[in-house]
């Protein structure tokens, strides 16, 4: 068993050569058993072309291009089983009737099916990188807006900062969740698109190691090893999506802080934008000068009633 090993990997020597210069084969003829270098093969090449030889590569197996059952050449390839066979096998073997092909029309045919994967895959990965990219466009967007509204905020708040100074830290903090929220949703979907892209690349160099097999047999059997998704879909795009998302959350922010500054500059109760129900009531305090207790029913938040009337410069007892 070892010497029939040791007899397999020893490289296949010219038949054709001087033996003092003998070359290492490039081809081998398995109808004719022999081996040839390039130089004797180009010399010889007629005689196969003429007689339609078998020819495989020198490093291959003889068992490899030979039918198990009848020992003969294989020449036909099975459509219904994807399998390639011989003569006796199309004619009086198991694969009588079966829908048989020419082996070079196989390897033809597989070949089509292949550049046309490998072209999908080119499409796909171009989708995948300019998917990519505008993720990480539209990330550095929101960034720059999440910064001009943090320094809105800030700016908008000068004119009420104590009041407001503990919304303008909820609203920034708000504001940061949001951009990290985001910010996370884009990462993964740029590091998921990146995977997309390394897969894809994987199949096309797959699909392009067994485009670049020029033995049929050899192509076949590699063919029928690639993975079954040699399409994968392309993910769909987000960029739209997670920018309006995002936008939308970081805009209802900055209303949210406008309305706040808005009730305080314009001397509005903090929590209503209705002013008349104290506006009336502070008036009429005002216009008596007198000493006053805050009214139970305008508010039961009593601390922010207490800012919002000391803001308009009345005297208070508790």
């Amino acid at each position: 068993m070892m010497k029939k090993v040791e007899e397999e990997e020893k490289p296949a020597i010219c038949d054709f050569c001087d033996n003092t210069l003998q070359k290492p084969a490039s081809y081998t003829c398995m109808n004719c058993s022999a081996s040839y270098c390039k130089a004797h093969f180009v010399t010889q090449h007629h005689l196969h072309d003429q007689c339609k030889h078998v020819l495989i590569p020198p490093t291959c197996r003889r068992s490899d291009y030979v039918c198990f059952e009848h020992d003969e050449v294989v020449s036909m390839f099975c459509q219904v089983e994807q399998k390639a066979l011989c003569m006796l096998c199309m004619n009086l073997g198991t694969h009588k009737g079966h829908d048989v092909v020419d082996i070079d029309e196989a390897t033809k045919e597989k070949k089509t099916v292949l550049q046309a994967d490998l072209d999908y895959l080119e499409n796909a990965i171009a989708t995948s990188e300019a998917e990519v990219n505008n993720l990480l466009g539209v990330s550095d967007k929101v960034k720059a807006n999440a910064q001009i509204i943090k320094d809105n905020i800030k700016h908008a708040n000068d004119g009420a900062k104590l009041e407001l100074e503990k919304n303008e830290q909820e609203l920034i903090e708000q504001v940061i969740k949001e951009e990290d929220n985001f910010s996370t949703k884009v990462n993964w979907e740029i590091y998921a698109g990146v995977q997309d892209q390394e897969m894809m690349t994987n199949i096309k160099s797959k699909i392009n190691a067994v485009l670049e097999c020029t033995f049929p047999i050899v192509l076949l059997k590699r063919y029928q090893h690639l993975e079954s998704n040699r399409k994968p879909s392309v993910r769909k795009s987000l960029v739209t999506d997670l920018e309006n998302k995002a936008m939308e959350k970081l805009l209802n922010i900055e209303s949210m802080n406008e309305l706040q500054v808005d009730q305080i500059i314009h001397h509005a109760h903090p929590d209503t934008k209705e002013t008349s129900l104290l506006d009336e009531h502070m008036n009429s305090l005002k216009e008596q000068n007198e000493v006053w207790t805050i009214p139970i029913t305008i508010t039961a938040n009593k601390e922010r009633d207490l800012y919002w009337i000391s803001y308009q410069g009345f005297s208070r007892k508790l």
